[in-house]
């Protein structure tokens, strides 16, 4: 097989995570691939042999992926004619791939493993020829009339305590007929289990699966009473949230009408030409968890990296710490409202030359400019309107984004750091009080920050 076949198959395999039958089904059957793999047209019959894909695809490993990947970013910014003696300037984000999953609910996931177990059991007793399971169809629908019944009670919102008394008792006596009939099938499916011999080849898989499902069953029985006939309330660690994709995860980020995402978070860092440098799938852990391992594994893959922004999720005393010993500069603003004077300070002295670089780094892509200038500007507002207290801060934003403005007009020194003017250096709009002093900044980039 040639490297580009191996590349195109590789790639299925990893992403889909499937086995070799099923790239043997897609590379001899399916037209697109056939297509990305060079066979043109329906006169081409090959076919591609199971002991080919084995011998060649279990060389092509997530790290021979990632390998390639940094060659891929290599020859873009050769393309692109990049500097990167200038080094390389990253935004680091994260955002939830969610699973194919159903809204999880103790009792519809019992439903799920019960409805497995069902199945399971049934297509043990037809390979045995055990009696006992001719039914199943029936007991599918009885067990799921029951889960609707449950489903469909509310708890009572009337002020009369004996009304609500009543409904409370309505819903505990029919959770109870629910978890009855749950460990009725419990039940007879442990004893298929024991009549089906360990040493049948034919049915490892079958017991395999049904012993997992049967301990889901039992967890959420389990839970179900706690929580409803106990009034226990269930610790989130203890919870599943999907049965057939168990590592889905409950992500709550705080966007605007999106109050809860099922799935995985992934961690990303593209460069400001939007080449990936390195993702990380992130597994019970949190942004500001990852914000120095994706800089340090970046940097070993690319070291001319040597500014990073992130979001304010991304933040910790400690995460400021460790990315300023080794990045030149970070854009990673605090969580909160900046109020102390030795923040504020800090932020003004940075913000004019972050501005400069910012526009240097924007490209056309509006997300990447968007994102980036936002999370500056909103910094420096928010230091800005928290400094007016102290007129020696106010006196230094002044200068330096006049020192900005005057360098961006006469098109020399752009990467400059701007210089604090004197005292006696400083004219009479300098020492305007609030309210005269509108508009500081020219430039069409620094006109959207407004002081006062």
């Amino acid at each position: 097989m040639s490297q580009w076949k191996i590349l195109v198959l590789g790639v299925l395999r990893l992403g889909l995570s499937a086995d070799y039958d099923r790239v043997r089904e897609l590379a001899n059957e399916h037209n697109t691939i056939r297509q990305f793999l060079g066979h043109g047209d329906w006169t081409d019959t090959y076919l591609y042999p199971m002991q080919t894909l084995r011998d060649n695809l279990r060389l092509f490993t997530p790290e021979l992926l990632d390998r390639i990947n940094q060659e891929v970013v290599r020859a873009g910014h050769k393309a692109l004619k990049k500097n990167l003696e200038e080094g390389l300037v990253g935004r680091c984000d994260s955002f939830v791939v969610e699973t194919d999953v159903h809204f999880p609910t103790d009792i519809n996931l019992l439903l799920d493993a019960i409805r497995k177990v069902i199945d399971l059991s049934t297509e043990l007793a037809e390979l045995h020829a055990l009696p006992g399971w001719r039914q199943h169809a029936h007991h599918q629908r009885q067990f799921k009339r029951q889960y609707r019944i449950v489903q469909r009670l509310k708890h009572s919102t009337s002020k009369d305590e004996d009304k609500r008394q009543a409904k409370l008792q309505d819903i505990a006596e029919a959770h109870g007929t629910y978890l009855e009939l749950a460990e009725d099938h419990l039940t007879r499916a442990e004893q298929i289990r024991q009549k089906v011999p360990a040493s049948c080849a034919l049915s490892e898989g079958l017991l395999r699966e049904l012993d997992e499902f049967m301990t889901h069953a039992n967890r959420q029985i389990d839970q179900i009473r706690r929580r409803v006939l106990q009034g226990e309330r269930i610790p989130h660690n203890e919870k599943v949230f999907s049965l057939f994709e168990p590592h889905t995860e409950w992500i709550s980020k705080g966007k605007a009408g999106v109050p809860v995402e099922l799935g995985l978070r992934v961690c990303v860092m593209e460069d400001s030409d939007r080449f990936i440098l390195h993702h990380q799938v992130m597994q019970m852990c949190t942004d500001d968890q990852v914000a120095v391992p994706m800089v340090e594994e970046t940097k070993e893959r690319f070291a001319p990296l040597r500014a990073v922004s992130m979001d304010k999720g991304f933040h910790s005393p400690a995460n400021q710490a460790a990315l300023a010993e080794r990045l030149e500069r970070v854009v990673l603003p605090k969580k909160g409202r900046l109020l102390r004077p030795t923040r504020c300070a800090r932020v003004m002295r940075n913000f004019c030359a972050c501005a400069i670089a910012i526009r240097r780094w924007s490209r056309p892509s509006m997300p990447w400019r968007f994102m980036v200038w936002t999370s500056v500007r909103t910094t420096a507002s928010r230091a800005s309107s928290a400094m007016w207290r102290w007129p020696c801060s106010h006196a230094t934003f002044t200068a330096l984004a006049r020192c900005c403005v005057s360098k961006n007009k006469s098109g020399s020194g752009e990467g400059a750091a701007p210089t604090e003017r004197l005292p006696e250096q400083r004219s009479e709009a300098d020492t305007a009080p609030r309210g005269q002093e509108r508009s500081v900044c020219t430039s069409p980039s620094m006109r959207s920050i407004r002081i006062g």
